[in-house]
């Protein structure tokens, strides 16, 4: 009895404290973030693993950063961590180990994964599989995929269909997409239609 109240305030501690760091992060606290979430993850929480890494990448330890992911994939296996890996991996010039984490957590459903390694797989000019992935976080409502997706049919002539995720994007207020779908009406002579997404872009112009 006695060790099951331990193990519950344990645990109750350890979430405090990940929470605790978590609105510390957010307010821009980082020192203070990275004590709490730190405790927490040498507690073993995965998410808390997963934010102090962030807290870490922010302060330019990403050596540390990467350690931190890969302990969160280990423990919890979040699809999160491992897209959050991959992105590390990429900006660190290990695009092929990249490739693998967002591989994977694409493969698990994460909707964002599955967009980066579209982007990879076109850069890399495997374009069959590329335009897979977008469609697949597209059809799961992934806007920039919704976009990505009409760049790459569009390349291939397929305009039609470029228009019409462009235009799904563009609707739900996707500013490259909206900007995409003027272009397109103005180059097909829809001169009325395309001033009025001309219009929704200015407004949704985020410079």
């Amino acid at each position: 009895m006695r060790r099951r109240f331990r193990d519950a305030a344990e645990a109750t501690r350890v979430e405090s404290a990940f929470n605790s760091g978590l609105v510390a992060k957010q307010k821009g606290l980082l020192r203070q973030a990275e004590e709490y979430l730190r405790s927490a993850a040498d507690a073993g929480h995965s998410r808390a693993m997963r934010n102090l890494a962030i807290v870490l990448i922010e302060t330019g330890r990403r050596e540390e950063a990467e350690s931190w992911l890969r302990r969160a994939v280990e423990t919890g296996g979040e699809t999160t961590a491992m897209h959050n890996l991959a992105c590390l991996l990429y900006e660190s010039e290990r695009a092929e180990e990249a490739e693998q984490w967002w591989r994977r957590a694409a493969e698990k459903g994460d909707f964002e994964s599955m967009y980066s390694l579209g982007i990879l797989l076109g850069r890399s000019e495997r374009m069959a599989e590329a335009e897979r992935w977008y469609r697949r976080a597209a059809d799961g409502g992934h806007l920039d995929a919704m976009c990505g997706l009409g760049i790459l049919l569009a390349k291939s002539e397929r305009t039609t269909e470029a228009e019409r995720w462009w235009r799904s994007a563009a609707e739900k207020g996707h500013f490259d997409a909206t900007v995409n779908l003027g272009n397109l009406m103005t180059r097909t002579g829809r001169v009325g239609e395309a001033a009025v997404w001309r219009r929704r872009a200015a407004e949704l112009d985020p410079s």
